[in-house]
Protein backbone atom coordinates (compact mmCIF):
# COMPACT_ATOMS: atom_id res chain seq x y z
CA UNK A 1 0.00 0.00 0.00
CA UNK A 2 1.23 3.76 -0.25
CA UNK A 3 2.49 5.03 2.52
CA UNK A 4 -0.53 7.92 2.64
CA UNK A 5 -2.91 5.06 3.24
CA UNK A 6 -0.48 2.57 5.47
CA UNK A 7 2.76 4.21 7.11
CA UNK A 8 3.48 1.38 9.28
CA UNK A 9 6.01 -0.03 7.64
CA UNK A 10 9.36 -0.93 7.31
CA UNK A 11 9.30 -0.65 3.23
CA UNK A 12 7.43 2.33 2.07
CA UNK A 13 6.26 2.04 -1.49
CA UNK A 14 5.34 5.53 -2.67
CA UNK A 15 3.17 5.69 -5.55
CA UNK A 16 1.59 2.08 -4.14
CA UNK A 17 -2.03 0.91 -3.86
CA UNK A 18 -4.92 2.69 -3.06
CA UNK A 19 -7.11 0.60 -0.47
CA UNK A 20 -9.13 0.77 -3.24
CA UNK A 21 -7.09 -0.37 -5.98
CA UNK A 22 -6.30 -3.77 -4.07
CA UNK A 23 -10.34 -4.18 -3.72
CA UNK A 24 -10.51 -3.73 -7.24
CA UNK A 25 -7.89 -6.56 -7.81
CA UNK A 26 -9.05 -8.89 -4.99
CA UNK A 27 -12.59 -8.63 -6.79
CA UNK A 28 -10.90 -9.54 -10.42
CA UNK A 29 -9.50 -12.56 -8.56
CA UNK A 30 -12.24 -13.87 -6.38
CA UNK A 31 -13.08 -17.35 -6.18
CA UNK A 32 -9.40 -18.28 -7.59
CA UNK A 33 -7.60 -16.74 -4.43
CA UNK A 34 -5.92 -19.61 -2.03
CA UNK A 35 -4.08 -18.36 0.16
CA UNK A 36 -2.12 -14.48 1.32
CA UNK A 37 0.03 -12.95 3.51
CA UNK A 38 0.96 -9.68 5.64
CA UNK A 39 4.40 -8.81 5.70
CA UNK A 40 6.42 -5.63 6.94
CA UNK A 41 4.12 -4.73 9.26
CA UNK A 42 5.17 -2.46 11.95
CA UNK A 43 2.38 -1.57 14.39
CA UNK A 44 2.38 2.00 15.74
CA UNK A 45 1.13 4.19 18.74
CA UNK A 46 0.47 6.97 17.20
CA UNK A 47 -2.45 6.39 14.69
CA UNK A 48 -4.63 2.89 14.27
CA UNK A 49 -5.37 3.61 10.25
CA UNK A 50 -2.68 1.00 8.94
CA UNK A 51 -3.94 -1.51 11.60
CA UNK A 52 -7.53 -0.77 10.56
CA UNK A 53 -6.87 -1.30 6.59
CA UNK A 54 -4.84 -4.33 7.62
CA UNK A 55 -7.89 -6.02 9.11
CA UNK A 56 -10.32 -4.50 6.65
CA UNK A 57 -8.10 -5.89 4.02
CA UNK A 58 -7.69 -9.72 5.61
CA UNK A 59 -11.28 -9.43 6.00
CA UNK A 60 -12.04 -8.55 2.51
CA UNK A 61 -9.58 -11.50 1.05
CA UNK A 62 -11.15 -13.69 2.92
CA UNK A 63 -14.45 -12.88 2.01
CA UNK A 64 -13.33 -13.66 -1.29
CA UNK A 65 -12.05 -17.31 -0.65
Amino acid sequence: FDPSVFPATDYPEPGGLSYFDFVDIIESIKGRVIGADVCCFKPSEKSLISEFLAVKSIFHILSKI
